[in-house]
């Protein structure tokens, strides 16, 4: 039977395994040291930090946090995921479920999540709890002559 519980320290070496197949669906490189910032940083700020578990194995993750607060707050879930061989049994939808009901009681009354154009079933799941499209993301990846300002030449 599948739980949801809140991430503890025990949990680490099975939540950084997924966090690696994560960054990897992504197309990026896996980077520990940010990832450990983060666990510290979500910890420290008492943000949602949820495991899904058979037994004793953890089977998939996500993360909830308030953005906004000065203004409207409105929560945020992040790094859902659940090991490849759990698909297709509901766990994902547990784990945003419970990820809204914890967002929702700190004050959210809106829940955005990003998801990559390419992630059909996450959409689909999405979509079925009711999100709805927002916004679209663009991504601009800069070269180091990007990252230097230029002489601009006078003007005639």
């Amino acid at each position: 039977m599948i739980s949801i519980r809140e991430y503890t320290d025990k949990d680490y070496n099975a939540a950084t395994n997924l966090m690696r197949k994560l960054t990897e669906l992504m197309g990026e490189k896996f980077d520990e040291f940010r990832w450990k910032t983060s666990l510290l940083a979500r910890k420290s700020q008492q943000e949602g930090m949820f495991i899904a578990i058979e037994g004793d194995k953890v089977v998939g993750m996500s993360f909830a946090e308030i953005r906004g607060r000065e203004a409207q707050p409105y929560g945020y879930i992040s790094s859902v995921i659940v090991d490849e061989d759990y698909r297709g049994q509901g766990i994902g939808e547990l784990l945003i479920q419970k990820a809204i009901m914890y967002l929702g009681r700190r004050g959210a009354n809106k829940v955005r999540i990003n998801v990559r154009k390419e992630a059909v079933g996450a959409i689909k799941l999405y979509e079925k709890i009711g999100f709805k499209e927002k916004y679209r993301v663009m991504e601009l990846t800069l070269h180091e002559d990007q990252k230097v300002e230029k002489p601009q030449p006078p003007k005639a």
